[in-house]
Formats: structure tokens, sequence, C-alpha cells
């Protein structure tokens, strides 16, 4: 796997995550960067352009990993040459909120502190992400629990996925349908 410009090669440590339109990997010798590898058919010219528009947006908010370095090849053993297959980003932390903060007896496992004032607070601060997204014109696509990682204190939220997110004339694609607006589910 190499850096967009060529210049140092990368290899992929094990799976940690993924969806749909791509896995997300471990990279070998950098625990702090993940590297999300598109399927086959969705490392389109169209999503390099919407990654690239992405990094030069250069969003510098801690709780949002954002694409970094545009990545190029097939595999872990893609030898320089090779198109586009995904990006480098920082390595995300924390439990999604659909798998603890969504489910009560969860919650009360990972947070036992917690009451309905740190709930208020986890709350604002996804807001305040969202609202610093819109105000630099960038839209969160595919906003859902499964995209949220909250970790040890209300303070400590994560946006992934962001590659999801429409930015200038890039919409997003992809939905969570129970997140969507009324209005666009009836269109």
């Amino acid at each position: 796997m190499w850096d967009a410009g060529r210049t140092a090669s990368l290899r992929l440590g094990r799976r940690i995550g993924g969806g749909g339109e791509a896995d997300i990997y471990k990279v070998e010798g950098h625990p702090d960067f993940a590297a999300k590898i598109y399927h086959p058919g969705c490392n389109t010219y169209g999503r390099l352009r919407k990654v690239t528009h992405l990094i030069s947006s250069h969003i510098e908010d801690s709780r949002v990993c954002a694409p970094g370095l545009i990545l190029c090849g097939s595999s872990a053993e893609t030898t320089p040459g090779a198109g586009f297959c995904g990006f480098l980003m920082p390595r995300a932390q924390g439990i999604p909120l659909s798998e603890s903060v969504f489910i009560p007896d969860q919650l009360a496992l990972d947070h036992p502190g917690w009451d309905k004032r740190d709930l208020l607070r986890l709350a604002q601060n996804i807001l305040d992400v969202i609202c610093d997204a819109h105000d630099k014109g960038m839209l969160v696509g595919d906003l859902s629990g499964s995209n949220i990682l909250v970790g040890d204190t209300p303070e400590d939220v994560c946006f992934v996925d962001v590659d999801s997110w429409s930015v200038g004339r890039y919409a997003t694609t992809v939905a969570t349908e129970g997140f969507l607006a009324p209005e666009i589910l009836r269109a």
C-alpha cells in the first residue's frame, strides 16, 4: 500500500471494522492510524475527488476521524503504480452509541456513574461537532449511532465514516433510515 505521494509504503494489519463500502484496518507500525480500504467498485474517481476535497478542507477537530492521506493499492502487498484504494485517518477510540448509550443496561455497565446530566452533555458535544461541520459548509451524512463513538466522558466523542459527509458539490450517498428527516423519507 502506498500513499498518494508515493513517499511511504504502508502495511495493513488486521481488519478492525467495516461495512458495505469499505473495511477498516490497523496500520502496522502506526498504532494511532487506521486505513479505510474501499471494496472493489467503491473506489471510484468521484470518491477519490470527494476524499481529496475532504482532505483539503483541513478538518482539524480531534473529535472527527477525517481522511488525512490518500492511499493507492489494492492490498497490503500492492506495489507503487496501483490506483486509489482508500485513505489513512486517525484511529478512532470509543464504543458506538448504538452499542452502549442506546442500550440502557449496557450504558449502566459502560458508564456506571453517568446520569441524565452526563447524557445531556454528551448530546451537546455531539451537536457541537455537527454544528462545527455545518459552519464549515459540510453536512454530516449517514448520521447514526454506529458512526459516533463515545469514550469515558461525555466530552470524549468521535465521529467516524466522515467520507460519507456532504462537502462542496459532493453529496452523501448513504443514510440510516431512523436518522433521516421525514420529508426525505417521503421523497
